[in-house]
């Protein structure tokens, strides 16, 4: 038999009174990010994240600070892959909460996404308090203004609606956007049951808008009788 291979020295420090340093030194470097980043330096604290996470990949704590880091160094692609892998492994481990703030981040450095929207949605109905989900769609379709986004609108809104039924913000808001993408049929039905549905103030609130969509003097007598009423 041959003689046994020599073993390869490990790369850490030797045995003695002169150790040399670790090569990877887990608390150092996060030390460092931090320091980095609270000097307003996120290239730096960036550069020191990603050495954790090449070690690291599937922590989710490392991974949103890195999407935001991302984001505000403008890598917009890395920011939302980032943000993504993260809200899933938290989601994955059941911590709520967690799962929830990922997309409430998100939602800043992506306000006209979709996704993020909608995923924010998810994450605050799996609470069990779906007007806290519409809540935060009808926030997310306020960014969405623009006549080409008319769709993105409507679509976060009808989510909003099937979270919180005539919920009053939520259906004032999602009639109006129908109308604006031509769908006025469909909001003038949804505002008469909201009329059925709310008192003072707000039902004058919704005999006018239906008095605007269809100007006949039944909807003009309806409007001015809940306004003395």
């Amino acid at each position: 038999m041959g003689s046994p291979a020599p073993r390869t020295p490990r790369k850490e420090e030797p045995r003695g009174w002169f150790r040399r340093k670790p090569l990877y030194d887990r608390r150092e470097i996060l030390a460092a990010a931090a320091v980095a980043q609270g000097k307003g330096k996120p290239k730096k604290a960036l550069e020191q994240y990603r050495k954790v996470l090449e070690m690291e990949p599937d922590n989710p704590t490392l991974l949103m600070k890195t999407a935001v880091l991302f984001a505000e160094t403008r890598q917009p692609d890395d920011a939302w892959r980032s943000f993504r892998k993260a809200a899933d492994l938290f989601r994955q481990d059941g911590l709520v909460d967690k799962w929830s703030s990922v997309w409430s981040q998100a939602v800043i450095y992506f306000p006209r996404s979709t996704e993020a929207w909608l995923s924010l949605a998810q994450a605050k109905a799996s609470r069990g308090v779906p007007a806290d989900a519409a809540a935060a769609l009808l926030t997310g379709s306020r960014h969405f203004t623009r006549r080409k986004e008319r769709e993105e609108r409507v679509a976060l809104l009808t989510e909003a609606f099937r979270l919180a039924p005539y919920t009053f913000d939520v259906t004032m808001e999602y009639a109006s956007a129908l109308v604006a993408s031509g769908a006025r049929s469909d909001a003038f039905e949804l505002l008469e049951e909201l009329t059925d549905r709310t008192t003072g103030s707000r039902h004058r609130k919704v005999r006018g808008r239906l008095f605007r969509l269809r100007p006949t003097p039944a909807a003009a007598w309806r409007w001015l009788r809940a306004s003395f009423r």
